[in-house]
């Protein structure tokens, strides 16, 4: 499935003004867009032309490596909120127990209705 189909209708090359219809940026950041290393287009003297098929490519490439890149951020982000194992240091605290998901609970006395977490 290609997600940007939608595109095939617009003309094989792609001009500065083609590429203000498609991209919701400004004029500058269009021009940012066409200096960015990869970006595919064509400088023709002062004319800087985008092949629409490159571009098509381009898009689905860099999806590719967000969504890639998100799904690791999220995974380390897991990894990082897993109960560390228990160390000795953890049970020397007085007062403090530790819970399963990696928070340290203040035990109160038996008149406090609810444990702290510190």
């Amino acid at each position: 499935m290609n997600m940007f189909a939608h595109l095939k209708s617009k003309p094989e090359m792609l001009s500065a003004n083609d590429l203000l219809e498609i991209f919701p940026i400004s004029r500058s950041g269009i021009y940012d867009l066409l200096r960015e290393p990869g970006f595919p287009c064509i400088h023709l003297g002062r004319r800087i032309i985008v092949p629409r098929d490159a571009m098509i490519d381009w898009l689905e490439n860099r999806l590719q490596e967000e969504l890639n890149s998100a799904a690791k951020s999220r995974e380390s982000n897991e990894v990082s909120v897993m109960p560390e194992p228990e160390s000795e240091a953890d049970t020397d605290l007085p007062d403090t127990q530790v819970r399963e998901d990696g928070v340290y609970i203040k035990v109160l006395s038996r008149d406090a209705k609810k444990p702290q977490a510190i």
